[in-house]
């Protein structure tokens, strides 16, 4: 299902708080539809009118994420900035079906501005928080070969020990990026590992 397009800033001004937190067929609310279907001009007046815990809902069919996930992925930052704003960062760990966070969605993919969003709104906790392969947004932006995203990581990292951690399979971020072969990915680790700034 997608975003309607005749939808109108006056039908979205006029819907009450509980018609747009109710979920459709697919288990969707309008906020999910409005993010998912780059709406940027409809997510401000949403929030607007939702309750504040509503926010949050999750999608439950087929993946279960939020909206901020599904706009992370996405790739839609004006669509991830109201949603921070409004305390999204509060339900920043929630899960999809695959344990995956907004962060990893959005390294994994190279979304270097919505990465960005995201690690000015949470602490470091959510940053080496991993999935069900254990797997953390390093480990996913220097598999993928995103050098921008696995610079911007490593500043936020305090500790080597973080830059170190195996995934499920005893894989480092610098592995992965090893085995498939992001050269100026392994440096960059390697640099910050030898205690140079990444």
């Amino acid at each position: 299902m997608n975003w309607p397009s005749r939808v109108t800033d006056p039908l979205l001004a006029s819907m009450r708080p509980e018609d747009i937190s109710r979920c459709n067929v697919g288990g969707r609310t309008v906020l999910h539809l409005a993010a998912m279907n780059k709406r940027d001009e409809a997510v401000p007046l949403l929030l607007a009118r939702m309750k504040t815990k509503d926010t949050w809902a999750v999608w439950k069919k087929p993946k279960r994420q939020t909206a901020l996930c599904m706009a992370a992925g996405a790739n839609f930052p004006e669509i991830v900035g109201p949603l921070l704003a409004r305390g999204e960062a509060i339900h920043f760990a929630i899960r999809d079906e695959t344990c995956q966070i907004a962060l990893h969605l959005a390294a994994e993919r190279g979304h270097i501005e919505v990465v960005r969003q995201l690690l000015d709104h949470v602490d470091l906790d959510d940053v080496v928080e991993c999935d069900n392969d254990g797997e953390t947004a390093l480990h996913k932006a220097a598999q993928r070969g995103h050098r921008a995203v696995v610079k911007l990581l490593l500043q936020s990292y305090s500790d080597d020990e973080d830059v170190t951690a195996a995934n499920g399979e005893g894989k480092t971020a610098l592995d992965l990026a090893g085995a498939f072969k992001h050269r100026r990915i392994v440096s960059l680790i390697e640099e910050r590992l030898r205690g140079g700034a990444a």
